[in-house]
Parts: C-alpha cells; sequence; structure tokens
C-alpha cells in the first residue's frame, strides 16, 4: 500500500542529483560549444526560420520542444553566445551550491532556451534532463554539502516529502514504465535476436562492442531481462531501506553498461544520477558510518566544508542585505501569484466564450494550457524510444558533387565516384564498428542526421537545403573547385540475426534525398 514514506528523499540523495546535474549541464555546454556556429546560429545548418516554421504547437512530426518567443525578438550569435555562458556559470553555481534555488530555476530556463534554439539535435536524453530539472525546482537540492548549507542557521532537514518528491520519483518510473508498455505491443519484437541485432548497428555503438559481440548466446536473453526489469521498477517505490537500494544495482548496471557500448549521450549518466533519489536514509547513514572510520576522506569533507564556509560568507559580504533579499523574493512570488490568476482566469473567459460562441479564438483553454506546456517542454513524452519501430538498419548519409567536367566527386573525401547506387553504396565513411565515428565531432550529429533522413514533413527540403547548401560551399571554397550540383544519398544497410557480424552480406539500398543547385538563381530543386 502507497505511504508518505514511499516518496521521502533523503536530502543527501537531493544533493547527489544537484551536483551530477551540475557537472553535466558544465559537460553539455562545453561539448555544445565545439559545434556553436554549426548548429546554433544562423551561419549554420539551422536558422531560426526552419525552427520556427517546424517546432510549433500540435506539430505531429516534431514535438521535442516548440519554439521559444525570445527568438522571435533576436537570434543574434552574441545572444546566444551569452546564454551558453550563463549556462555554464548557472552549473558551476548548482555544483557549489550557492543560491541553489535561484540556479535551478535559471538552469531550467537556459536549457529551455538551448533546446528551442535548435530541437533537430535533441534526444530523449534531454527531455528527461528537462523534466527532472523542473521538478527539481521545488526540492530544497541545497540542502547538504552546499555553500548554502554553510550560511544556514538552523538544524539541516534529514529528508523531504512532499508532491514534489513524488512527482521526481513517479517521472523516473513513468520513463521505465512507458518504455516496457511498448515493448509489449504487437509491433515489437519480442525474438531474442533482438538484442544481438541491436549491438551490431554501428552508427550508434562504441568500437569496443565487438568485444562482446560475437557471444550471441549471453546477448540473447538481454531484451527480455531488460523489459521485465523495467516492469518490475515500481518496486523502486514501494521496496524500502536496503531492499529498494538492492534492487537500484540492476538498473544502475544496466545503464553503465549503455554507457559503455551504446552511443545515446547524456541519457544513461542522467538516470545513474536520478537512481540516487531511490536511496533513503538508512542506507545513507550507513554509508556515513562507514565513510566516518576512513580519515582521509574525513578530513577531505572537512576541508571542503571549511572552503565552501569561508566562500559563503565572503559571498554573504557583497550580497544585498537579507532584509532586502527577502523583500524581492516576496515580490517575485507576488507577481508569480497574480500572473497565474490572470492566465487561469483568462483561460477560463476563452474556454467559456469558444463553447459559447461569443470568442472566435484559434484555440479554446485546454488547447491552450496544451500549447503553453509544450513551449516550456514539459510534456510527457511516449517513451517508446527502441521500442515502437525496432532499428534493423545501419544507414549513413552521402553527398556527391557533379563538378562543371561532368565528374562525380564525394565531397567528404574529396575522391572520384561514378554515378551509380552500387558505387555510392561503396562510400562508407568508416569500417566495421567504426561508423559511429563519423559523428565524433558531436554524438548530437545521429539525432540531427536523423532530423534530415526520417522526416515525413512537408518541410524537410528546407531542412536538407540548408545542410547540403552549408557543407556545398564549404567544399567548394576549400576545393577550389567549381561545381553544377551537389547531391545527398542516403544509404542503408539492413542488419539481421544471420548477417549482423558480415557486412558485407547486408542488403544495401540507395536513396537520393535532395539535389543542391549551385551558381543558379534557382538555388535549389529536389
Amino acid at each position: 500500500m502507497f505511504v508518505w514514506d514511499d516518496v521521502t528523499i533523503d536530502t543527501r540523495s537531493l544533493a547527489v542529483l544537484r551536483i551530477g546535474f551540475g557537472v553535466l549541464l558544465c559537460v553539455d555546454i562545453l561539448l555544445r560549444g565545439r559545434n556553436f556556429t554549426y548548429y546554433y546560429t544562423e551561419h549554420g545548418v539551422v536558422p531560426y526560420s526552419i525552427v520556427s516554421e517546424l517546432f510549433t504547437p500540435y506539430n505531429d512530426v516534431y514535438s521535442p520542444t516548440s519554439t521559444l518567443p525570445i527568438f522571435e525578438l533576436t537570434t543574434s550569435s552574441l545572444f546566444i553566445g551569452g546564454v551558453f555562458i550563463a549556462a555554464f556559470i548557472t552549473g558551476l553555481l548548482l555544483i557549489v551550491g550557492y543560491k541553489t534555488t535561484l540556479a535551478t530555476v535559471l538552469a531550467f530556463v537556459f536549457v529551455s532556451m538551448i533546446d528551442a534554439r535548435n530541437p533537430f539535435v535533441l534526444s530523449y536524453a534531454d527531455t528527461v534532463f528537462h523534466l527532472l530539472l523542473f521538478w527539481s525546482i521545488f526540492l530544497p537540492l541545497g540542502e547538504r554539502w552546499s555553500i548554502d548549507a554553510t550560511q544556514r542557521f538552523r538544524e539541516t532537514k534529514e529528508n523531504t516529502t512532499s508532491v514534489w518528491s513524488a512527482l521526481i520519483l513517479l517521472q523516473i518510473l513513468t520513463m521505465y514504465l512507458g518504455n516496457a508498455y511498448h515493448k509489449l505491443q504487437p509491433d515489437w519484437s519480442v525474438d531474442s535476436a533482438l538484442f544481438p541485432v541491436m549491438t551490431a548497428i554501428d552508427r550508434v555503438t562504441y568500437t569496443q562492442i565487438k568485444y562482446v559481440n560475437e557471444y550471441e548466446l549471453l546477448l540473447q536473453p538481454v531484451s527480455h531481462t531488460w523489459t521485465g526489469l523495467m516492469l518490475i521498477s515500481p518496486l523502486l517505490l514501494f521496496l524500502n531501506g536496503k531492499s529498494r537500494a538492492v534492487l537500484t544495482i540492476p538498473f544502475l548496471l544496466a545503464h553503465l553498461m549503455m554507457a559503455a557500448t551504446f552511443r545515446i549521450g547524456a541519457f544513461p549518466y542522467i538516470v545513474i544520477i536520478a537512481l540516487f533519489l531511490f536511496i533513503q536514509t538508512p542506507v545513507w547513514d550507513a554509508i556515513s558510518i562507514k565513510a566516518n572510520k576512513h580519515s582521509q576522506l574525513l578530513r577531505l569533507y572537512d576541508t571542503i566544508t571549511r572552503i565552501s564556509t569561508t566562500v559563503g560568507r565572503k559571498l554573504t559580504s557583497i550580497e544585498p542585505r537579507k532584509e532586502t533579499q527577502h523583500k524581492w523574493k516576496k515580490q517575485v512570488q507576488t507577481l508569480c501569484v497574480v500572473i497565474l490568476i490572470i492566465s487561469t482566469t483568462l483561460l477560463i473567459v476563452v474556454t467559456i466564450g469558444n463553447a459559447a460562441g461569443t470568442i472566435n479564438s484559434e484555440h479554446g483553454g485546454t488547447e491552450t494550457i496544451l500549447e503553453t506546456i509544450d513551449v516550456a517542454g514539459l510534456h510527457q513524452p511516449a517513451w517508446d524510444f527502441y521500442a515502437s519501430d525496432p532499428p534493423y538498419h545501419d544507414r549513413y548519409l552521402v553527398l556527391v558533387a557533379k563538378t562543371n567536367d561532368g565528374e562525380y566527386v564525394n565531397i567528404e573525401t574529396n575522391e572520384h565516384v561514378e554515378n551509380t547506387s552500387e558505387s555510392i553504396a561503396n562510400q562508407r565513411p568508416y569500417e566495421n564498428e567504426e561508423l559511429h565515428k563519423k559523428n565524433d565531432n558531436s554524438y548530437r550529429d545521429r539525432f540531427y542526421y536523423s532530423s534530415i533522413i526520417s522526416s515525413n514533413s512537408t518541410n524537410i527540403d528546407d531542412i536538407r537545403e540548408e545542410y547540403v547548401k552549408y557543407h556545398s560551399e564549404s567544399w567548394s571554397t576549400t576545393s577550389n573547385t567549381n561545381a553544377e550540383t551537389v547531391m545527398m544519398y542516403v544509404v542503408t544497410e539492413e542488419i539481421t540475426a544471420e548477417n549482423r557480424l558480415n557486412r558485407e552480406k547486408r542488403n544495401t539500398t540507395v536513396n537520393k534525398l535532395h539535389q543542391h543547385q549551385l551558381n543558379t538563381e534557382n538555388e535549389s530543386q529536389t
């Protein structure tokens, strides 16, 4: 039977969440920064005009997020760069736990802005991080192991129990149960060969997967075991103490294996950090008792605490007076309440007016609420990753330019090719399990390529045009070669249980996705 104790979270778990999320945010900003111009400015492959056209509420093709009004005012590279820097600083504030609640709110805002600028590169990792970050706003993340804690003149709270603690725990379980549900549907293969085939998808696995790929009999039960583990995930909520901690171990190990073998970005790390929320007070107390027996750990803890206290005092000395801060906080809270009341009233009026026919608005109250949730990136996705459509294929893009001399050149390798499907299919950028290296510039490349290849949007030509245009113009400049057109092909290799390790026997197809005209008034055609 469910009781409130089931959703009680130890504040040390919240401290782990805060520090982990701070580190992930800083690392993510640094990784995204390597492709700042390419993915986040008007000079890259995703001008904001394309984002604003495709990522709108109720869009059935794209739904990871929606556009934010701020980008209708400016898409300046300087502004976006400022957001990146501010997000990195916010990540540092989360790590040290200074003004934690404010830092969490700012982190959520900055992450929302960055994600909304280019939704083509987002994955489920971004969705999970976004949602968990939102629930964290309402939790005392700075109660332990923080600068805030060293400046607080009251007893430290050992744990917290609230609607918000329940929601953040349920968020994790929703992800597991949602994915398990989709894997039980008729369109999902329950064949034992499923996981072995998945480990042979070179574009989403790391090279080290080859060390386990040959042990097919050991790989076969993995998919069923993982599905079963997700189905019993509610026990993470209903078990208590050591039993709950023991159950988190197979989940932690599973995500560590994902991180080591599958190229899925920050997803396993985010979930690993979030799983610490299920570690309860008795377990933390036992860990503390053992840690206190190690003098080196104690000295390290005392040193960090002493430094945090000193830094906190210096920061406090330059802050506005406590009375002023309290006044500002009250004013912000009052403003939020007023906005909430006005918004709720307007939604009720619009809904009633629509029903009565006295107000002719595009969306009713319910739709407007959903639109607001979509813009904030707080909708719950289907959680159907690797479930609704088993990915039995490898694929990669090939850009071929036709020069003024009538020759065909692979603009990525500068090698001459024949204008045939067989020749283009032989342009695989990396051999065997190293295909993932095509995305070594950024793991987000894979999600961007999926957006280019898989979309059924009527505006997909605009997305492809920007990609081909950017690379063809860069190639023309660096190679000093005059070309008439650049064609984009997708090469798909079908993977089966029989050919998973014999890539030469895979059925390979080549499809032309787009053609960009160079040096003509009509920039593109398909």
